[in-house]
């Protein structure tokens, strides 16, 4: 039980909005698609995620378990963008996989023990 409400209370941390700082080794920064920093939304109520990945808008679902969130089939536009390499890499980084997750001063995403994506809570 109370490994139970440790998980739910970190799950709630996950609610909001999160903008996209790195993605595998790229820093990822506004600058590289016209001032439009790449986020992710999280509702940890309805299960949903949405966002932008520098380029496309993006929708999907998500569910929880423990310090893991499975992400479920992600939709999106597909509008030509520069940098478009790396919003393919954003969209792939999490898109329909279960990845563990560290929260500290930044949400991180792994897989095994590759770090897949760093967030910072926007403000």
């Amino acid at each position: 039980m109370r490994d139970e409400l440790y998980h739910e209370k970190n799950r709630k941390q996950l609610e909001g909005t999160w903008l996209i700082k790195q993605v595998y080794d790229i820093q990822v920064d506004s600058l590289m698609f016209d001032g439009k920093q790449p986020s992710m939304q999280i509702d940890v109520s309805t299960e949903t995620l949405s966002g932008n990945d520098g380029c496309n808008l993006f929708q999907g679902k998500v569910k929880f378990k423990e310090d893991k969130i499975i992400f479920g089939p992600t939709a999106g536009t597909l509008m030509a963008c520069p940098n478009a390499e790396i919003s393919g890499k954003i969209m792939k980084s999490f898109s329909e996989k279960e990845l563990t997750y560290a929260l500290k001063d930044v949400l991180i995403f792994y897989k095994g023990d590759q770090q897949v994506m760093v967030l910072k809570q926007a403000e």
